[in-house]
């Protein structure tokens, strides 16, 4: 009781400056500190948990102080789909975390705030789990009052609001010591970014570096300091739905496998913040939380459709239109152009001229250093791929790919593909990094091709019309993976050809330039965890979507609205 009373002191003088954020309302009511870990599947959580690189968490785990679940992801198994299902308790029309938007004729990229035109509007008068809270770094907000580093908010905020305005500047002024240790440790993991790819198992990748080094520092140190000091000091201040979401470990997985060195080094790191959370939660008087650590998808490891089959997707799909012009397009935000990146150094070297020759050997070094360290490949890797007349659009995410033939306002079925385009399926359906192609069948349900056969689903099963079962090397999730497949291709949005990557006992081919991805059934991708108190509160979940966090676990802690009784008379 003495260390309790101490510690709460001691978390009294820090915070003192941070008083006016400080809840002033009733804290009868328990809150949650929901944590997502991107791109974990349970099957590596369970690895890392056996291979010792989470001593800790697995001693809460005999103790019972938790219980861990395992629960489908959904289709598409991505961060997009996944946490506006777990947000707002819906996310149809998400057919992938890129898709393309006909009426508008766009692409739709769901870590940029455009997106947001597109999915709000579709969950009608839902209400966020985080309504009264706060979120920090997550793709959607949940309708929280403070949104730190959220790619899409509900209520238009600055650049300085975005970035957490004063109260984060406070929180760094007020972690001194652990802001310089972040900056040791952002110089350290540039190290370790050199040494993984020279001697460790990024020798073996063949995904181009690029920027992911600054990312990899930026992600997996700065951030992850960041949004934990802001998570301890929220907890501090009584709010009672906090959610964070540690993006490193994806990012890592992506580059060099979901159990690669790097990727469970991180992991032990973002568990161990976690844990740091749990003592201030356990210790600090106030308002009671839940800890509830989750994932949104995992991944299945592979190999990058480009360097396996020397071309794109969509430049495999022009050279089967023979005689059609096309262009690549890149998002200008995400992926400037060598060209771009050429005029920052000219830039960085014409403002060296005449200055200080301090100064002008600074920027003369720096511009050399942007031309040397930036790889022009990695700028061009597409995100998606766009027909010159738009007769065709492509976009990747991950294991799954959608085609869109854009001269057409309605999607097409699968009889309107075979009239119109007569070849293109036995085409796709040849090539050895595509798995499974699906298109909508006129009666109901989806028409289902693969090397291995035709067949069709419905209701949550294959007909097979011709050969054997198309479905079969994806239908380890089996009921739960066709349905969510079903739902998936019915989305409005969802493209005529609906691609899955192929899938064998080496692995996944994959769309987008990684060695590991998610997007599509088969393997860890489609199974992610889910970490709550070991409480008779949780003993009866019954997950088959993310959606259903919304109402199972999360939905419960808000308090019922009153009713007003009713006056006699």
């Amino acid at each position: 009781m003495v260390w309790r009373r101490l510690f709460a002191l001691y978390y009294f003088i820090k915070y003192l400056p941070l008083r006016l954020w400080r809840c002033r309302g009733p804290m009868e009511h328990r809150g949650f500190v929901g944590i997502q870990i991107d791109g974990l599947a349970h099957a590596d959580l369970a690895h890392a948990l056996e291979r010792g690189y989470l001593s800790r968490l697995r001693r809460r785990l005999r103790n019972r102080e938790y219980k861990l679940h395992r629960f489908p992801a959904g289709l598409p198994s991505a961060t997009s789909y996944a946490q506006v299902g777990m947000f707002y308790g819906e996310n149809a029309d998400i057919p992938a975390f890129r898709w393309y938007e006909r009426a508008d004729r766009r692409v739709v990229n769901c870590n940029r705030p455009h997106s947001a035109e597109y999915i709000r509007p579709r969950l009608g008068a839902r209400v966020g789990i985080l309504r009264g809270g706060a979120s920090y770094v997550n793709l959607v907000d949940g309708d929280a009052d403070r949104a730190v580093l959220t790619a899409n908010s509900s209520v238009p905020r600055s650049f300085f609001e975005q970035l957490g305005g004063l109260r984060l500047f406070l929180l760094a002024l007020l972690h001194p010591l652990r802001m310089l240790m972040t900056l040791l440790a952002s110089v350290r993991e540039l190290f370790f970014e050199l040494y993984d790819r020279h001697t460790g198992p990024g020798r073996h990748s063949s995904v181009v570096e690029g920027w992911f080094p600054v990312m990899r520092v930026l992600s997996n140190v700065i951030l992850r300091e960041v949004q934990t000091i802001a998570v301890m000091a929220d907890v501090y201040a009584g709010v009672p739905y906090i959610f964070t979401t540690y993006t490193s470990y994806d990012e890592l997985a992506h580059h060099y496998g979901p159990r690669s060195r790097p990727a469970l080094k991180n992991l032990r790191g973002i568990v161990g913040r976690i844990l740091e959370i749990e003592k201030i939660v356990r210790r600090l008087p106030g308002r009671h939380y839940d800890l509830i650590v989750l994932s949104d998808h995992g991944q299945t490891a592979g190999g990058p459709f480009l360097r396996l089959f020397g071309a794109t997707l969509g430049q495999v799909l022009h050279r089967h239109f023979e005689g059609r012009s096309v262009r690549v397009e890149s998002d200008a935000h995400e992926l400037p152009s060598t060209h771009t990146r050429g005029l920052y150094a000219a830039h960085l070297a014409r403002r060296a001229e005449g200055r200080f020759f301090l100064t002008r050997g600074l920027l003369r070094g720096v511009a050399r250093l942007l031309r040397k360290i930036t790889n022009p490949e990695s700028y061009l890797v597409e995100k998606y791929y766009v027909d010159a007349d738009n007769d065709f659009v492509v976009t990747y995410s991950g294991t799954l790919a959608h085609v869109y033939f854009s001269r057409w306002p309605e999607r097409l079925d699968d009889a309107a593909v075979r009239r119109e385009f007569p070849d293109v399926l036995a085409f796709l359906v040849k090539h050895p990094g595509v798995g499974l192609v699906a298109t909508k069948a006129p009666e109901g349900g989806l028409v289902l091709r693969s090397r291995r056969g035709i067949g069709r689903l419905i209701d949550g099963e294959v007909t097979a019309i011709e050969g054997d079962n198309p479905l079969a090397p994806y239908d380890d999730a089996g009921p739960v993976g066709r349905r969510a497949l079903e739902r998936m291709g019915g989305f409005q949005n969802a493209g005529d050809l609906i691609l899955f990557g192929a899938y064998d006992e080496r692995g996944f081919v994959c769309f987008d330039d990684q060695v590991a991805s998610h997007g599509a059934l088969g393997g860890p991708q489609f199974w992610p965890f889910l970490l709550v108190p070991n409480d008779p509160r949780f003993a009866r979940l019954a997950l088959t979507d993310p959606r259903d966090l919304y109402a199972q676990v999360f939905l419960p802690y808000h308090p019922l609205p009153k009713v007003p009784t009713p006056s006699g008379g």
